[in-house]
Formats: C-alpha cells, sequence, structure tokens
C-alpha cells in the first residue's frame, strides 16, 4: 500500500479528468436503466470495488460479498456464478480487470472508476457503503498477525484503519488498531522500528473529514462514532508531529493541524493543552527565521511550565530558550539556559521511569528536550572556545539519541554533530556524520533532514574527494532546503557555499552567497554567523580587487561581532584572516592573545592555522 498523505490541492486548476467522468456516469445509467439480475450485478461489482482505495485482493471482495446480503450492495450477487458472470461482462466492458499478483488473485479498476462508484453508493445508499467497509474492517482486524512486524502486515491494519474509519468505527479504529497494534502505545512502532512514518499518517488522515487536516471527525451517532475532546487533540497532536518532520515546520498541512489543536487547547480546561501548540509556534516561527517571534514564543513556554503541576514540561521551556538564543547569537545565553535544562532532567541519566519520560516528552514535542539541550550546549561551546568540548558534548547526545530510539531526535543530533566538525574543519568526519543523517532521514522520511546532510556532505566532498560533485550536492541541498520552506540555518549555508567558492577562486560568486546570506540575517536577525560572513566578504574582495577602506572595513566588522557575542573561534578566524591580508589591519598581537586563550582544541584548524602563522611571523 503507498503512503497517502492528503495535501491542501490547489482549486485553481480544472478537472483534467471530467470527459472521463462524463463516460462514466453513461455507463451508470446504462446499469441503471436495466433492471436486470445481471446489469444489477454489474452495478454492484463496481460499488465494491469503490470500497477500495488499490486494487480489490479477492479474498477482501470474498469478506464483503459473505454473510447476510446487503441491500444495494451485495444483494445481486448472492450466487458465486452471479460474481463470475458479473466479472466476466464488467471485463468485456473495461471497467475492472481480473489480474494475477504476487499476493493472490485481484480486481483492477481505473482509479476513476472506483471514485466514480464509491461517491454513486455514498449518494444512493450510505448505509450499505458503512456496512461494506464495516466488514472489511473486520476481516482485516481478525485477519492480521495481532503484532506485525513488517511493513506488510502494517500496511494491512492501516487499511483496517482506513475502512474502520469509513464505516464510522472511529474510536475502534483509533484505540484498537492505530494506537494499539500500528503505534504500539509509546513505542511508536510503526515509525521508530519500522520508519514508516508516511504510512502512519496515511492512516490518520482518515481521522479527519475529506483529508482535511484542520476537520478533525466529530460526533455524529448513530452512523459516526467520530472523536470525542481527548481522542481529537491526540489525533491532531499526532499528525501535526509526523507533517512536521514529512512536510516541514511550516507546512500548510502542519499549520492546519496545529492551529485547530490550538483552538481545541485554548477551549479546554488542562492548561497542558496549550504547551505542544505553543512549542509548535516556536518550531515556526524558528523555521522560517522569525527568531524574535520565535524567542518571544521560548518566553511563553517558560511562563507556562512556571507552575509546579507543569513542573515536567519545564525543561521545554529552557530547550526552547537555549536554542534561540543560539539563533540570535547570544552565547553565553544559550549555555547558561540548556545547563538549566541539565537541571530539571540530566539526560544521561535515562534508565527505567527517566527513559519513559525521556521517550514520552520526545513523542509529545518531535525531539527529546534534555538531549537537544546538550546539542544547543554542545554549538554554543565551540563559539565560547572549547571545541573540544563542543565535539565531545555533540557525540554524547547523538550516543544518546541513538539509545533513547527516537529517531527524529537522532537525526537532529546527527545534524549538528556533522555540523560541529565541520566548524572544527574536520573534513571525514562531516561527510561521515552525514552519510549517516542522510541514510537516517531517508529511511524514515525526513525530507529536511536529508537536504541539511546533503549541503554538509556536499562540504566535504568539495573539501576532500570530488571538487565539483560536491559543490553540487551541496547546491542541491540548499535548494531543497529552502523549497521546504527552512530560512533558518541558511545563512550558515550561503557561508559554505562562499567558502568553497573562494577555494575555487570564484570570488563573484562568493560574494554574491555573502550577500544573500546578509541580507537574510537583517531580516530574521539570526545572527549566530554573522560574524564569519564579514570574514567571508573581506577576504573574497582581496582577490576581486575590491577597495581598501571595504575590505578593512570587513574584517573589522568581522572582529566587532565575533567579540560582541563571545564568540572566541570566530574571532579567531576573523583576526587571523585580517592578518594574513597583510596590509589592511594589524592584529598580531590581539591574534596572539586570542590563540593563547585557547586550552583545548589545539590541533583543529583554525588553531593550527592561527599557530602556524604565528611562528612565521615572529
Amino acid at each position: 500500500m503507498r503512503a497517502r498523505i492528503p495535501v491542501i490541492p490547489d482549486e485553481s486548476r480544472a478537472d483534467p479528468y471530467r470527459h472521463a467522468r462524463r463516460v462514466m456516469a453513461s455507463y451508470d445509467r446504462m446499469f441503471e436503466d436495466d433492471a436486470s439480475a445481471p446489469s444489477q450485478a454489474c452495478l454492484q461489482v463496481l460499488c465494491i470495488l469503490g470500497l477500495f482505495e488499490r486494487p480489490a485482493a479477492l479474498p477482501l471482495v470474498d469478506a464483503v460479498i459473505k454473510g447476510p446480503p446487503i441491500a444495494g450492495l451485495t444483494d445481486a450477487l448472492l450466487l458465486h456464478e452471479q460474481f463470475n458472470n458479473a466479472v466476466e461482462k464488467l471485463d468485456a466492458l473495461r471497467l475492472l480487470r481480473r489480474q494475477r499478483e504476487i499476493g493472490g488473485e485481484t480486481l483492477a479498476a481505473h482509479p476513476l472508476v472506483r471514485e466514480h462508484y464509491r461517491l454513486s453508493l455514498l449518494q444512493r445508499n450510505a448505509t450499505a457503503a458503512r456496512q461494506g467497509h464495516h466488514r472489511l474492517f473486520l476481516y482485516l482486524r481478525e485477519s492480521t498477525d495481532q503484532m506485525p512486524d513488517s511493513i506488510s502486515g502494517i500496511e494491512r491494519l492501516v487499511q483496517a484503519v482506513m475502512h474502520g474509519c469509513k464505516a464510522g468505527n472511529h474510536r475502534e479504529a483509533l484505540h484498537d488498531v492505530l494506537l494499539l497494534r500500528i503505534m504500539r502505545g509509546d513505542e511508536a512502532y510503526a515509525v521508530e522500528t519500522l520508519g514508516a512514518t508516511e504510512m502512519v499518517l496515511s492512516a490518520l488522515s482518515y481521522f479527519f473529514e475529506g483529508g482535511d487536516w484542520g476537520r478533525p471527525v466529530s460526533p455524529d451517532p448513530p452512523a459516526l462514532q467520530g472523536l470525542n475532546e481527548r481522542d481529537t487533540l491526540m489525533v491532531l497532536s499526532l499528525a501535526g508531529r509526523y507533517l512536521m518532520a514529512t512536510l516541514g515546520y511550516s507546512s500548510r498541512e502542519a499549520e492546519r493541524c496545529y492551529t485547530r489543536f490550538g483552538e481545541l487547547a485554548g477551549q479546554s480546561e488542562n492548561p497542558a493543552h496549550q504547551i505542544p501548540f505553543v512549542y509548535w509556534k516556536w518550531w515556526r516561527y524558528a523555521y522560517v527565521g522569525n527568531c524574535d517571534e520565535s524567542a518571544r514564543m521560548a518566553t511563553k513556554l517558560l511562563s507556562l511550565t512556571s507552575t509546579a503541576e507543569m513542573s515536567e514540561f519545564r525543561i521545554v521551556g529552557f530547550r526552547t530558550q537555549a536554542a534561540t538564543a543560539f539563533w540570535l547569537g547570544d552565547f553565553r545565553l544559550a549555555r547558561g539556559r540548556a545547563e538549566k535544562g541539565f537541571a530539571e532532567r540530566d539526560p544521561s541519566n535515562a534508565p527505567g521511569a527517566d527513559r519513559a519520560t525521556a521517550l514520552r516528552a520526545a513523542r509529545t514535542f518531535l525531539n527529546e528536550p534534555a538531549i537537544n539541550c546538550l546539542v544547543s550546549w554542545s554549538l554554543a561551546q565551540w563559539h565560547l572556545g572549547l571545541p573540544d568540548t563542543a565535539r565531545n558534548g555533540i557525540t554524547r547526545a547523538v550516543a544518546l539519541a541513538e539509545d533513547l530510539g527516537h529517531s527524529h531526535t537522532h537525526a537532529i543530533a546527527l545534524f549538528f554533530c556533522a555540523m560541529i566538525h565541520q566548524f572544527r574543519g574536520e573534513k571525514e568526519e562531516t561527510g561521515s556524520k552525514a552519510d549517516e543523517l542522510i541514510d537516517l532521514a531517508s529511511r524514515c522520511g525526513f525530507s529536511l533532514w536529508v537536504s541539511g546532510g546533503l549541503v554538509l556532505k556536499g562540504w566535504a566532498d568539495v573539501n576532500g574527494r570530488s571538487s565539483q560533485g560536491g559543490s553540487d550536492l551541496l547546491v542541491r541541498g540548499m535548494k531543497e532546503w529552502r523549497s521546504a520552506g527552512a530560512q533558518i540555518v541558511t545563512p550558515y549555508w550561503f557561508a559554505l557555499q562562499a567558502e568553497v567558492c573562494i577555494e575555487r577562486h570564484e570570488y563573484e560568486l562568493c560574494l554574491d552567497s555573502v550577500s544573500q546570506a546578509m541580507e537574510i540575517v537583517n531580516h530574521s536577525t539570526e545572527r549566530w554567523w554573522e560574524a564569519d560572513l564579514y570574514r567571508l566578504r573581506g577576504q573574497a574582495l582581496i582577490e576581486y580587487h575590491g577597495g581598501k577602506d571595504e575590505i578593512q572595513a570587513s574584517f573589522e566588522r568581522a572582529i566587532e561581532i565575533a567579540n560582541s557575542q563571545a564568540s572566541k573561534s570566530l574571532l579567531l578566524r576573523a583576526l587571523l584572516a585580517s592578518r594574513e591580508s597583510g596590509k589592511f589591519i594589524d592584529t598580531r598581537a590581539r591574534l596572539e592573545e586570542t590563540y593563547g586563550t585557547f586550552t583545548e582544541g589545539l590541533e583543529t584548524r583554525d588553531l593550527q592555522g592561527a599557530r602556524k602563522f604565528l611562528d612565521a611571523s615572529d
């Protein structure tokens, strides 16, 4: 079964199948005008196929036909001969095809044929349609392994969910099949073990009206069970987090889902229901590069979680504040907020009940907040002049995420692990972690992290094995990242591209990349890599024959920003570049002083370069 994630359609397009629909209507009238038993049998076979979203396996068709006759759906197919004759006639009319597949014999009809007769049955006899779906729900629920450990088994249960929802048995489909057997409760088995995120989203889509992620089904007894308030919030929360992971944090589908979640959470008497909604808003603002609004949401989260009854979620407030402070370039605050998160729950101490708490938090917020605090702490430590501490911290975060068994947390940890290796100038390590990230994210359907991995792998390949191939990979990753609506990290991507351009002596293209990055920085206030953009600009201007004042201003600005942010690592890089330029700024004494403050990471690219320059200039 191919996973089906409904997306918001483009309503401006005309129906390209309108002619085919008119042809189907002609067949419909032909069968309806002929009241004979054979014609009615043909009509009912087509209506049965309309219950399916794919070619129908004969055992499933038999499951609908067997049992007491369903008026208008199976009462003309009481004898096996009637069914076979109808199939032969429809095959001759080319309205269906009997075919053999690996799993057995199926009846296949064009999707337009199935859709036409699905709608036709619903309009003529909605009760019969629900009864047919109910029989399929019961058959698939009972004939599938209780706890399947394969994609094919999960696929059958997704079909059971689909038919259960279309039968109006929403609560049974949710609790007895989706939560109990597909997700296996907090284990999230289909996602975390099988990587079937899109399949789970396909199952969740049937709990929404017409696949509209903003309209969860409401009770309409006796025909539809629908969802109660608690189940509605649960389904919206599940769908929202997996939509973010697969379609992007700013996708319209995720926005529809969380907007409705927020409306219902605002009406709820439980304040804990507001936290996932505010967290989504924090993520969305960060994702599109609105760091100021993201900071406001982080402050609101900390306020919401400040009471004793909300203490379990307080770490989420610190996690969001640490990450936002980092994006804004306040590395000391980022480190401090991350350490406050550790005080709430040490990510290394996760046995027993603590591990269960960590998994629950990871699945509620898409990422485990204690491990994310360690990620932000490690990133800040690199800027603050502790490159080995940063490497050790992010390596620990990756190990903890892998041990926890939460794939999205693991993907994010790998992403920033590759990034810190890039900070350190380590080509092989960056490429290796990028490969791990691409593999994991591809298996789990995390398209954003695939594109991020491509950028980092591209940088590693340009600086290592393959110049042109790596450059193409980097550009492809950047394009896919931005196509997903992501603005966060983009200035850093442009900086990597600019660095590659300098290496390949493409100085005009380097300046263009830096200019685009600076425009984003000024619009978004995402300033954590701003100092290095000015350093790259100064270096490119030297080779591009820029004016002395312009070159000097670029280096001075890089030094000023790095100094104001307490980023010793970028300050060292800017001082070295300005000094290596020769005649623009006399910074040797400042470079030697800054180098002397480093107590670790002396083998990294920047520190080795500084030491070599200082030794040569003695």
